[in-house]
């Protein structure tokens, strides 16, 4: 999905840490090892879609809505389908581009707040302790406040009135990672978790679920952090040292799909890749071509473009006094997706819609379906307006 908020400093960058399997269940507990056998085949099938309620009338055009993006490819995958749902509601929409370090954003969330918005869509990298005063004072500006890809905790009474991508939505994708693992290896796995601690606020969520399966299974998970600076650069040779030094490792799960940029080739070039075997979330198209040819072993679709998408919904909702209810912080779409489950047609994410159940006017829900040429990483193709055109 997308990186996301966090603030704590422990387990600095390229420090490993581990956790064993003591006290979790026996790699012999076969009533463990069924029941993720079941969770296994359940989310590997092809997932069905999820309702969404209509709303009952057209959301007011000629609003603004700030929305954050970052250097990073998931929230550009995320801001760019946020930006074309907000402008199908003849929403003007526009961008800042926050660096993934408290200072500078701070001033990105600044720089939102000073063009006195009607919404505002944040990436919360850090805790919203961070940008307090700013999101008071977009509060009190009357400016109406989502979040998407952090560990807040929304509120009816705000400031952050709606979270996608949140803590539930991130628990379930480090859950089924840990399945999938935890199923290949029919009994204890050791694996690596590979983030940026900094990050910590969401990505904990899926390393703590991550963990919990693995440990559960009688397995052992170290944890070992970079910095998403260094994607791309250090953190291939980064991982490939700590899996020479630690034989035993059969697995490496990436806290987001990003994280894994230029290792399956740095694998190859030391021999590993035919005993390590990688996992990530929230997959990319080029993510996807990596499942597809091999080099990554299974990724954990959830909704990453259709989490813009919820978000221009929730501010509709919320514009339009209608009480979020169980949309305030979605579990979301999940599937596991490996070489032997992608499309055979499409190595790009899944792409999901929004089903015209009525000719009720606004955006004409009624639920997500899957796109007839989908492929593989919980896209939504989008809001629909009153003329039930299709975003995308």
């Amino acid at each position: 999905m997308l990186v996301v908020a966090a603030c704590s400093s422990s387990g600095s960058s390229g420090s490993p840490s581990s956790q064993d399997g003591s006290g979790g269940n026996s790699g012999g507990n076969s009533a463990g090892l069924a029941s993720i056998n079941d969770l296994y085949h359940e989310f590997v099938a092809a997932q069905s879609p999820i309702s969404v309620p209509t709303l009952p009338s057209k959301p007011t055009a000629g609003k603004s809505v700030a929305i954050m993006t970052c250097p990073l490819p998931t929230c550009a995958n995320v801001a760019d389908p946020a930006k074309t749902a907000a402008q199908k509601l003849g929403w003007e929409a526009f961008t800042v581009n926050s660096p993934i370090e408290p200072q500078g954003y701070v001033a990105a969330v600044t720089q939102m707040a000073q063009r006195r918005p009607d919404f505002a869509i944040i990436i919360p990298f850090f805790p919203n302790t961070f940008i307090a005063k700013e999101l008071a004072a977009m509060q009190q500006a009357g400016t109406k406040i989502v979040e998407i890809a952090g560990g807040q905790t929304p509120s009816t009474s705000g400031p952050v009135l709606g979270e996608t991508s949140g803590t539930p939505e991130l628990s379930e994708s480090g859950r089924l990672m840990g399945v999938a693992v935890a199923q290949d290896a029919q009994g204890p796995a050791h694996a690596l978790f590979v983030w940026d601690p900094k990050l910590a606020s969401s990505w904990e969520p899926v390393m703590d679920a991550f963990k919990s399966v693995i440990v559960g299974a009688g397995g052992t998970v170290d944890v070992l952090g970079i910095a998403s600076s260094e994607v791309g650069k250090s953190v291939p040779s980064q991982v490939t040292s700590y899996l020479q030094s630690h034989q035993k490792i059969s697995y490496v799960g990436f806290a987001v799909s990003d994280l894994a940029t230029g290792v399956p080739a740095a694998l190859k070039g030391v021999g590993l890749d035919s005993r390590v075997k990688l996992i990530s979330r929230a997959p990319t198209v080029a993510t996807m071509a990596d499942v597809s040819s091999g080099a990554e072993w299974a990724t954990v679709a959830e909704e990453v473009e259709a989490s813009g998408y919820r978000a221009i919904d929730q501010l509709a909702r919320i514009d339009e006094k209608i009480p979020l209810g169980q949309l305030i912080n979605p579990v979301g779409w999940h599937q596991i997706l490996k070489k032997s489950n992608l499309p055979s047609s499409s190595h790009t994410p899944p792409r999901l819609a929004y089903r015209r159940r009525s000719s009720s006017p606004g955006i004409s829900s009624g639920g997500f379906r899957r796109h007839p040429d989908a492929g593989s990483s919980g896209r939504l193709e989008g809001i629909r307006s009153d003329l039930g055109a299709p975003l995308g």
